[in-house]
């Protein structure tokens, strides 16, 4: 299931906020919450930030038999950046970190350590806009 609020916090401060959720046979289990704050600098131009949480249980069942199956799973993003809005063009950078964190994955997975590495991401996310 998956629900946002959008609120305008003033004439220029706007907040967006989402919360989501997911379940699988047997036991998985996954959650997000984001919140991203963006400012209207001028007509054409705003600039804002946010996080986004992510947790899931992972699919691993039994750590002592060999699988690939994933393990439980946190991760953090965050981010800032600007969006540009033209009558027929509109575009946005934003740049930030996106970290992972895995759950240990077992004496039974062990060809899989390094799949399940916990990282440290430097994003950049441009987008296009392009009316016809």
């Amino acid at each position: 299931c998956s629900s946002s609020l959008n609120y305008a916090l003033g004439e220029k401060w706007t907040i967006r906020a989402t919360l989501d959720g997911a379940t699988e046979k047997p036991d998985f289990v996954a959650g997000s919450i984001g919140c991203f704050v963006e400012r209207e600098l001028r007509e054409d131009l705003l600039a804002g930030a946010g996080l986004r949480w992510y947790e899931d249980s992972g699919e691993l069942e039994d750590k002592t038999i060999i699988s690939s199956a994933a393990p439980s799973l946190k991760t953090l993003r965050a981010e800032g950046g600007v969006k540009w809005i033209d009558k027929r063009v509109a575009l946005r950078l934003n740049a930030g970190l996106y970290l992972t964190r895995y759950d240990e994955t077992g004496t039974g997975s062990e060809e899989f350590f390094h799949l399940y590495d916990d990282r440290n991401w430097a994003i950049v996310d441009l987008a296009i806009a392009w009316r016809f």
